[in-house]
């Protein structure tokens, strides 16, 4: 059965930071592509838009990866911020949920469960978001 609600937050329990809700009364919804990226490596993309914000949750797959996953925020198409996730000591890798959505090699081979995730080719700049440090 698809949600009928999926949310972003940001911050911790005690204080939310942003707050993103797509639901079908609401009209909103989640981008989803999937790009090239480090060599044989492919990165998963989940965004929405605010205003004049783009975030970017991203999800680093194969080959060489200078990190597993990220959030990238972009005003007007320029990365305003880009950090790395932490994974702690015996913590599972961020990942999307394969439930929600299933991520192929390129937006073609991949398919969204829910309506509230529309697959489109779009790569905000992933390629510049995991490119290796020479």
């Amino acid at each position: 059965m698809a949600p009928s609600a999926l949310t972003y937050r940001y911050g911790t329990a005690q204080k939310v930071e942003n707050e993103y809700v797509a639901t079908a009364s609401n009209g909103h919804t989640f981008g989803a592509s999937v790009a090239p990226a480090a060599p044989r490596a492919w990165v998963s993309q989940v965004w929405f838009d605010r205003s004049d914000y783009r975030y970017v949750m991203t999800e680093c797959v194969g080959g060489d990866c200078p990190y597993p996953a990220g959030l990238a925020v972009f005003r007007r198409e320029l990365l305003a911020m880009k950090a790395a996730c932490q994974r702690p000591e015996g913590v599972r890798l961020p990942a999307f949920s394969r439930d929600l959505i299933q991520f192929g090699s390129d937006t073609t081979d991949s398919h969204s469960n829910t309506s509230l995730i529309r697959i489109e080719d779009i790569d905000n700049g992933a390629y510049d978001l995991y490119k290796q440090a020479r």
